[in-house]
């Protein structure tokens, strides 16, 4: 089964370095990572030059910057995809070494996998940024639950790795569903809902319209604590912007008509 993973990206080409340093550190280094790149500065492209020739299988589907535009940028990289599966992550999302072995594991053509993250907090993004922690720091979870004390993260317990004959019940804790920054799809689920819909423009509400399609097409989601996990760096909270009025009213509509396959979706790319 051929993996992919797309990431979203835009500009702070110093924080995506540290999430591609996460993606060296995989145990299982059978996949291939798509910058969906929603029209960022030459920068972003020499990083992934930089870590191509460090020998990661990575390529770059670029647009210009027209505003926020994430859906169609995701819909392009969806397009250009060989993979059987594709894993939709951020590019502010280091993956824990485990992240694709697990993807791997978990993946079903009838489900999306998930996983959860841990958040950090600046200073501890700052460290990584300027390189004076490595990525490793964070591998450690009983070193991450000795921070949170400190503030320095959030949700570390969700990150530990629990014996797998007892992760059904782990369910009973918390329940980890799907959303944009760690989501694994099929290639096939995605291309028969017509892949995100470009009608969400601006931040927020493509990843969940997606969710509820394919759930109608009888793909459900499944996740566990400790499986397929990300610690998520730090940035600003989101401004509320004028759009968020109209996104919401868009979802509600859309979700009350109830329709699978978008009209304004990936086949315009397809060829």
């Amino acid at each position: 089964m051929k993996l992919e993973v797309i990431l979203g990206a835009y500009n702070d080409s110093d924080v995506l370095n540290v999430v591609l340093q996460g993606y060296m550190n995989q145990n299982d280094s059978d996949f291939s990572i798509c910058i969906a790149d929603d029209g960022s500065g030459p920068e972003i492209r020499k990083l992934v030059e930089k870590f191509s020739n460090l020998g990661l299988d990575i390529r770059h589907v670029w647009q210009e910057d027209d505003g926020f535009r994430k859906s169609i940028i995701l819909n392009k990289a969806i397009a250009t995809s060989q993979a059987d599966r594709i894993i939709f992550s951020d590019g502010d999302c280091i993956p824990n070494p485990y992240f694709i072995h697990d993807h791997r594991v978990l993946a079903h053509p009838s489900k999306i996998t998930a996983g959860p993250r841990v958040m950090l907090n600046k200073k501890l993004t700052d460290d990584l940024k300027n390189g004076s922690k490595e990525i490793s720091y964070l591998y450690n979870t009983f070193k991450l639950l000795f921070l949170s004390l400190f503030k320095q993260l959030s949700k570390p317990e969700q990150i530990f790795r629990f014996p797998s004959l007892i992760l059904p019940l782990t369910k009973k804790i918390k329940r980890i569903g799907p959303y944009g920054a760690n989501m694994a799809i099929s290639r096939e689920a995605l291309l028969k809902v017509n892949g995100f819909d470009e009608d969400y423009l601006g931040w927020g509400g493509e990843d969940t319209d997606l969710v509820i399609r394919l759930n109608m097409l009888g793909i459900k989601s499944d996740g566990y604590i400790g499986r397929a996990a990300l610690y998520h760096m730090y940035h600003p909270s989101r401004a509320v912007d004028d759009g968020d009025k109209e996104r919401a009213t868009l979802k509600k509509n859309k979700e009350e008509n109830r329709v699978l396959s978008c009209t304004n979706g990936l086949d315009k790319y397809l060829t």
